[in-house]
């Protein structure tokens, strides 16, 4: 399937070409295409279900990671866009990556 997903935005298209060839996938359609976007996190932390800690920085917000771990109190954290696909345009952080320019793109 990774040959199907050049980029993660057309995940509903493959999932819902999958579906319409019979092939049967363990979750219904609508609920990977939730899962999909990572903004699911702030809505089930909006109703009280327990997520790890996580910080939404919206497109054109100035983003500091030193700040952001020395705030949280974190020694680590991971920057990922809200919809990705295995891990695509994901950074570890840590307290040693001074100076690190990350260019977001995040909607929800």
């Amino acid at each position: 399937m990774l040959e199907l997903l050049p980029r993660a935005v057309s995940l509903p298209a493959v999932v819902g070409r999958m579906e319409a060839t019979g092939i049967e996938l363990i979750n219904p359609q609508h609920l990977v295409k939730w899962n999909m976007d990572k903004c699911y996190l702030s809505h089930l932390a909006a109703g009280g279900t327990i997520v790890p800690e996580f910080v939404v920085v919206r497109r054109g917000q100035p983003f500091n990671a030193n700040e952001v771990l020395e705030d949280r109190g974190w020694s680590m954290g991971v920057v990922k866009p809200t919809v990705s696909a295995w891990a695509s345009e994901t950074v570890r952080l840590t307290g040693q990556m001074r100076g690190l320019r990350i260019e977001l793109d995040v909607a929800c």
